[in-house]
């Protein structure tokens, strides 16, 4: 599996051109797509340069919105298509090729049925914009139980319901499989791990995670997590063994979220990519 490394997960500042070399040294291979690079030509051209003179290659593409929030107004939405285009032009022009969303998992103000409909409207245009620059698409389904209880209305929180929207858009469109999604969204139910190593060749990333020691499943929140096999939690190693078997070479990220950022907000950058780079080799 490619090894992503993104300054945003990990909650530091230092520039893709300052990670490089530590990425290139512990053994993680490709770097996320931030917009603010995509809305630099000069600067992305420069970055792209030193990345690849490290034998390193570009990960995930940014979007420029929350495309399935509630609070973007069609509008908006329409505005931020305009600078995706642009975005899934450049990125596509030095070899990224992979995007994402997530999926609320309910609504305010839509019951199930509109509510999908609602998100297929979107999913499609978006869709239309990124399939011609080679960029492929997936949606990530999201798990926590309190996350899913403060929305009035549930919505997909499982892959089924994830790949049932990417199906009625079409086959290219894929999925995220996160590790804590799905152990929070169907308590680990080996149904749905089968069915994601199934569909690999759709699988857009795969994340890995654990999740918070003492805490039931339902009580887990959405951004407090763990480092992949640190807290007993979560099996992230069952599901990355079980997808190389089907022939997974993608992308993977460690998302340990607030309580690993927190820790390494004032320890040297070299001793975060390396502890990131540990994380990577929990699931080896």
């Amino acid at each position: 599996m490619e090894r992503i490394y993104d300054g945003g997960q990990v909650g530091r500042s230092e520039s893709i051109i300052e990670a490089a070399p530590l990425c290139a040294k512990y053994g993680i291979q490709a770097m996320n797509l931030p917009g603010d690079l995509l809305e630099n030509p000069e600067k992305l051209e420069e970055t792209d340069k030193v990345i690849k003179s490290y034998g390193l290659h570009w990960g995930m593409v940014a979007t420029p919105f929350d495309t399935y929030s509630e609070g973007l107004s069609d509008a908006d939405f329409e505005k931020g298509l305009e600078t995706m285009k642009k975005w899934a032009e450049e990125a596509s022009a030095i070899g990224a090729s992979h995007c994402y969303n997530h999926i609320w998992s309910g609504s305010n103000f839509r019951e199930y049925d509109a509510q999908r409909e609602w998100v297929l409207t979107r999913a499609e245009k978006l869709f239309k914009v990124l399939d011609p620059c080679g960029i492929r698409y997936g949606f990530e389904f999201l798990g926590p139980v309190p996350l899913r209880n403060s929305f009035r209305y549930p919505f997909v929180n499982n892959l089924a319901g994830a790949l049932s929207i990417a199906d009625d858009i079409s086959p290219r469109l894929g999925f995220i499989f996160d590790t804590y999604h799905w152990f929070c969204g169907t308590a680990s139910d080996p149904g749905e791990l089968y069915l994601a190593a199934a569909h690999v060749d759709r699988l857009v990333n795969f994340h890995v995670n654990d999740g918070i020691a003492g805490r039931k499943r339902e009580e887990q929140l959405d951004l407090e997590r763990a480092m992949p096999m640190t807290t007993g939690v979560i099996d992230a190693k069952r599901a990355s063994d079980l997808f190389k078997s089907r022939g997974y070479k993608g992308l993977v990220l460690c998302e340990p979220m607030n309580f690993w950022r927190a820790e390494m907000k004032d320890k040297p950058f070299e001793y975060v990519v390396k502890a990131l780079a540990e994380g990577y080799q929990a699931i080896d």
